[in-house]
């Protein structure tokens, strides 16, 4: 995935995402994040903050939805499974309150 698709598929992920803060990760460093390119100190920060920021959390599921490796990225389960989670949202029933 190149910056172009990863800033088309971060932008379509935005319209239904959380507001975003001054402390979310700029796209670039959620796509290293994902692909493993931060050093190990970068890569804490990062995780620390995508497991507690919805909106870095759902960009996050947008990029593992959108990319072309079927491999999961080496994250913390916690992180991954909540990602996953806002990735595959079920359909809602006719007068579900969720």
């Amino acid at each position: 995935m190149d910056e172009k698709d990863v800033i088309a598929a971060l932008s379509r992920g935005a319209q239904r995402a959380p507001a975003r803060t001054e402390a979310c990760l700029r796209p670039d460093l959620l796509a290293a994040l994902l692909d493993g390119g931060l050093d190990a100190s970068r890569r804490l920060a990062a995780e620390t903050h995508v497991a507690d920021c919805g909106f870095c959390l759902a960009q996050l599921a947008v990029l593992i939805r959108s990319a072309d490796d079927a491999e999961p990225p080496a994250m913390p389960d916690s992180v991954i499974a909540r990602a996953e989670r806002l990735a595959v949202r079920p359909a809602r029933r006719f007068g579900s309150r969720h």
